[in-house]
């Protein structure tokens, strides 16, 4: 996924940190991959690079995330078990539930805009009201007598 790399904020670490958190959030099953496996973290970082207020729920929840883990097993998240890392991942939730919820829902987004899902769904990549539009190549030649014409506006 290569959305939102043009305007990031996270530092290596927290890049790194969000993938691990989005593979459990979003892990990869039914034929379909985990949400850090295909760069939804490009994604979030890219979002909230536009968006203070997302930056702000993103580091918020990353950081309460490494916070939890090193209070209650003295180790960063990366170097937590399975179970420790959902359980990690559960506390967080309970403390900060609207900035994790907004974690989590900005997820779905990402994850749900790449285009290696929506094949793998058997989603058109359209907008779904109700079914999008198609639209026939634009004929070029319906702008000749606009061409043709003369000038209609004052040169500045």
């Amino acid at each position: 996924m290569q959305v939102g790399h043009t305007n990031g904020f996270m530092s290596r670490a927290q890049r790194e940190l969000a993938t691990q958190v989005l593979d459990l959030m979003v892990p990869a099953r039914y034929g379909l991959p985990g949400a850090g496996e295909i760069g939804v973290a490009g994604y979030l970082d890219g979002a909230g690079g536009a968006s203070l207020s997302l930056r702000h729920v993103l580091i918020d929840v990353l950081i309460a995330i490494e916070t939890v883990s090193h209070f209650e097993f003295a180790t960063s998240f990366a170097g937590l078990s399975g179970d420790q890392k959902t359980g990690v991942l559960s506390q967080v939730e309970s403390e900060q539930g609207p900035l994790f919820t907004e974690f989590l829902r900005r997820t779905y987004i990402g994850y749900y805009s790449e285009s290696m899902v929506l094949d793998a769904l058997r989603i058109d990549p359209r907008p779904p009201q109700p079914r999008g539009y198609i639209l026939a190549p634009f004929d070029h030649s319906v702008l000749e007598r606009v061409r043709k014409r003369d000038q209609l506006y004052r040169d500045v």
